[in-house]
């Protein structure tokens, strides 16, 4: 999520002859929603041009090209960007001395794709505080899972 996916083209005649210099329009289909991307081969009648999806988004994209003015093509390629989403994004708590603190946030995978080598990691912990981490190794396509964050201030006085 978030990363540029390159996507290459080439021009060609009806004869499958690469044509050098020319215009194209390249269409990204996800989910009823269409987004289109100018190109230009260069003298090889090849080109590549990113695709930059938001940091957010994740799924199964379509892709065609065609020339200027002329309607989108039926697809003409494929990809899926796998991702997650979490219920929050932050975990506020008062932590009591000698009281361990449980935090539960939803994960949830928003394409088919399984999620495998999931990991959590503390940044920025106070001295005084523990976290012990825990998220499943695997998130498989389209299920929800808990991440869980305990918190203990065995340290405090």
């Amino acid at each position: 999520m978030g990363s540029i996916v390159p996507l290459s083209l080439q021009s060609s005649d009806c004869a499958s002859n690469l044509i050098a210099n020319k215009s194209a329009v390249v269409w990204i289909l996800e989910n009823g929603i269409i987004r289109t991307l100018s190109a230009s081969t260069g003298p090889s009648g090849s080109a590549t041009v990113d695709f930059v999806p938001l940091p957010t988004e994740a799924g199964f994209y379509q892709v065609a090209a065609a020339l200027p003015g002329l309607p989108m093509p039926g697809a003409q390629g494929s990809f899926t960007l796998a991702g997650m989403s979490l219920n929050t994004n932050h975990i506020s708590a008062k932590v009591t001395p000698g009281v361990p603190l449980t935090n539960r946030i939803t994960l949830s995978n928003l394409t088919s794709v399984a999620l495998t080598g999931l990991s959590a990691t503390v940044v920025g912990d106070a001295a005084d505080v523990t976290a012990q981490l825990s998220v499943p190794p695997v998130l498989p396509g389209g299920a929800t899972g808990q991440f869980t964050c305990v918190l203990n201030g065995a340290g405090l006085c």
